[in-house]
């Protein structure tokens, strides 16, 4: 079936890591929004210095686009690509051990 579509079982598994890849990025960052309050409490800020935490993912975001950009003219894509991945993935499951705010700021940027 696979042959049929043009995909080699290779391309297909990468694909399908991809997609789930994105299905979890857009998890991640949807659920900083209702953590708000659990974050709030956990480092002990007000809630307008806890809608930083989102304004500094955006940034982070937006950042990471228009570095990554001319970044895999430069290197191997997929590689660069399996490195922000680890790198989001870590730093989303250190959010909740993170105890200081500038700490929990760097994570989420």
């Amino acid at each position: 079936m696979l042959a049929r579509l043009g995909l080699t079982p290779y391309s297909f598994r990468a694909t399908a890591a991809y997609y789930l890849s994105f299905v979890g990025l857009g998890v991640v960052t949807a659920s900083v929004g209702p953590a708000l309050p659990f974050l709030r409490e956990q480092v002990q800020i007000t809630l307008a210095e806890a809608s930083s935490l989102v304004v500094a993912q955006s940034a982070g975001f937006m950042l990471g686009s228009f570095l990554a950009g001319p970044l895999t003219d430069r290197v191997r894509a997929h590689g660069l690509f399996q490195l922000c991945l680890l790198v989001s993935a870590a730093c989303a499951l250190a959010v909740p051990n993170m105890p200081d705010f500038p700490l929990l700021l760097v994570c989420l940027f």
